[in-house]
């Protein structure tokens, strides 16, 4: 999970500065992990080059899961 969310931050950040190659290894890092059906689907957002529903989306699966700790 640690490293799913990590990846998704990564992810974030390259959209932000649209660092096309870093996003794609992140994605491809991610679908090598046990993911959940919100991750496949923020993935299929990012696959289809859909970023502006894909941050928000990070952001909220990012903090369901920080803010539990």
């Amino acid at each position: 999970m640690k490293q799913t969310i990590k990846r998704l931050e990564i992810i974030k950040s390259s959209i932000a500065i649209e660092d096309d190659e870093t996003i794609q290894l992140q994605v491809s890092k991610l679908y090598e992990l046990d993911i959940d059906e919100e991750v496949k689907n923020i993935l299929t957002l990012i696959k289809n080059t859909d970023f502006e529903k894909v941050i928000p989306l990070i952001e909220k699966y990012i903090n369901q899961f920080t803010s539990l700790v």
